[in-house]
């Protein structure tokens, strides 16, 4: 008894909606509600396709999806879907990368489907007659359906617990921890801002590199470029390319048109390079890279600010104050709870 409290209260399903086809996108919510109803389990929805007649904001990117939740669970998910064909489920029993994956190298995940336990994903499918047949015995079979895909709870408990720890160097944790301390400061967050060109909007902007963190306060904007780690800690390559691309930051956005004339040089007053941590073992030699460098800030989740930056050489008074007096061009990317 106590053993299906616990189920109970940590399956979840998880929509990566929506499907390319409306019908059976709303077949998917009718189901995920039914269940909900029926059986209790909850469901949380994350935008992955901006299909024109859905109309909702995109949350997250394909190969973020992938990255976070599926690939940690390739085994699981493929050792889930031999067990539902030994149920009589006709799916196929393939990895995660050999589901969602395409023979050009492209991610996949809309419209798809994942069972979860905590954040751990059981089972998943972007397959249209799988999901549905899943949902369909889900909501005839609830709880006993489930307790077959998990039959040692503590196990998938120890693995969620090992994959928290993985996720807190991850480059979407960072960027999300560091956006939600910039918000409780005052500050107006933006991120993962790319541009407006396709938005008739005054002024039009594109930025190369995508700006990962937009921090506006008063008349000042910061700019943030984000780096996870692969391991433990940021290998020496990541933080190489990090730098480099903050460094681009300092004359960002790249194109700039108000009223019809191009505008150079940056917005930032100040840019700085964001890491979960720094390697142990090199930790004295990049700070002085960032000291005697200068123009770009370092700053950490585990110890905070370590080098502050100069002034930007490059910064454009006008295309600041520009972008200060529109600043609602960059409303669509505005830090959302649950969109970072």
């Amino acid at each position: 008894m106590i053993l299906v409290m616990v189920l109970e209260l940590v399956f979840k399903l998880m929509y990566f909606s929506p499907a390319y086809d409306p019908k059976v996108h709303r077949r998917i919510v009718e189901l995920l509600e039914a269940i909900k109803a029926r059986h209790g389990i909850p469901w949380e929805e994350i935008v992955v396709y901006p299909a024109e007649w859905y109309g909702k904001r995109l949350m997250m990117r394909a190969e973020e999806v992938y990255e976070e939740y599926l690939k940690p669970s390739t085994n699981l998910i493929k050792t889930s879907s031999e067990i539902l064909r030994s149920l009589g489920f006709d799916v196929i029993p393939e990895t995660a990368a050999r589901k969602f994956g395409s023979r050009r190298g492209l991610i996949r995940v809309a419209g798809t489907v994942a069972l979860a336990f905590g954040d751990v994903v059981v089972w998943a499918s972007p397959f249209e007659k799988e999901v549905l047949q899943f949902l369909k015995k889900l909501y005839e079979e609830g709880q006993s359906l489930l307790n077959k895909l998990v039959p040692d709870p503590l196990e998938l408990m120890r693995k969620r617990h090992r994959l928290d720890r993985a996720a807190s160097v991850r480059e979407r944790h960072v960027l999300r921890e560091a956006a939600l301390e910039l918000d409780s400061r005052g500050y107006d967050v933006f991120v993962n801002v790319r541009h407006n060109m396709l938005a008739g909007e005054d002024p039009a902007y594109m930025f190369t590199p995508d700006a990962d963190i937009i921090a506006i306060k008063g008349s000042r904007i910061v700019g943030i470029e984000v780096k996870g780690a692969r391991g433990e800690e940021p290998s020496l390559d990541q933080i190489y390319v990090g730098l480099g691309e903050a460094i681009f930051y300092l004359i960002n956005p790249i194109h700039f048109v108000y009223r019809g004339a191009k505008l150079d040089g940056g917005i930032f007053d100040e840019v700085y390079l964001l890491l979960p941590k720094l390697p142990r073992d090199l930790e004295s030699r990049i700070v002085r890279i960032f000291r005697d460098l200068r123009i770009v800030g370092l700053t950490t989740l585990e110890q905070g600010l370590i080098v502050e930056p100069e002034p930007n050489p490059y910064l454009n008074e006008e295309k600041k104050r520009v972008l200060l007096r529109n600043a609602r061009v960059l409303e669509r990317y505005r830090l959302r709870y649950g969109f970072v």
